[in-house]
C-alpha cells in the first residue's frame, strides 16, 4: 500500500513494528490510544480511501500465473488489519476501543465515522476471536481424554 506515493511499513517489524509491538504489548489502554491516534490521522484526511495491489486470479483460463489486482479500501480499515497483522494491537485493543465511549472528547472526532469504517473488520476480529476460543475449548475437552486413556 502506498501513501503519497510512499511505501507505508512503519508497522513491519524491520521498521517500528518490533519497538510499537513492545511499547504496547500487553497494555490495552496503550493499544486504545494507538488507535484512537490512527483514527485522529484518518480524520485529519477526511477518511480517504487507498489502493492496494492484492493477489489476483489466474490471468487467463490456462494460465497458472496470478496476475496481481488492485481494490479500493478504507485507510482506517488498511492501518487496523496491519496493526493486527503486525501483532502490534492485540484483540483486546480494538474491542476496548470499539466499546470505548468518548463523547466531548478529542477522541469522539470523527468517531462514528471511523465505527462505521470499521465494522466489517470488527465483524472478522470478532470471528477470529470466536474461533480462537472454539479451539481453546476442544482443547480443554480433550485433555481430559487423553489424560483417561492414558491411565487406563
Amino acid at each position: 500500500a502506498c501513501l503519497s506515493g510512499q511505501p507505508t511499513k512503519w508497522w513491519a517489524a524491520d521498521e517500528y513494528g518490533n519497538v510499537l509491538k513492545q511499547l504496547l504489548e500487553g497494555i490495552v489502554e496503550g493499544q486504545v490510544a494507538a488507535l484512537y491516534a490512527v483514527q485522529s490521522y484518518c480524520y485529519s484526511l477526511k477518511y480517504p480511501s487507498v489502493t492496494v495491489t492484492v493477489a489476483g486470479v489466474a490471468a487467463t483460463k490456462g494460465s497458472k500465473e496470478k496476475a496481481p489486482s488492485s481494490k479500493s479500501v478504507k485507510l482506517i480499515e488498511l492501518l487496523f488489519n496491519q496493526l493486527l497483522s503486525a501483532g502490534v494491537i492485540e484483540f483486546e485493543g480494538f474491542l476496548s476501543w470499539a466499546e470505548d465511549e468518548q463523547d466531548g472528547s478529542n477522541e469522539s472526532l470523527g468517531r462514528l465515522d471511523a465505527l462505521v469504517q470499521t465494522g466489517g473488520f470488527m465483524l472478522r476480529l470478532k470471528e477470529l476471536m470466536q474461533d480462537e476460543v472454539e479451539e481453546a475449548d476442544d482443547d480443554e475437552v480433550d485433555a481430559p481424554r487423553e489424560f483417561m486413556a492414558n491411565k487406563a
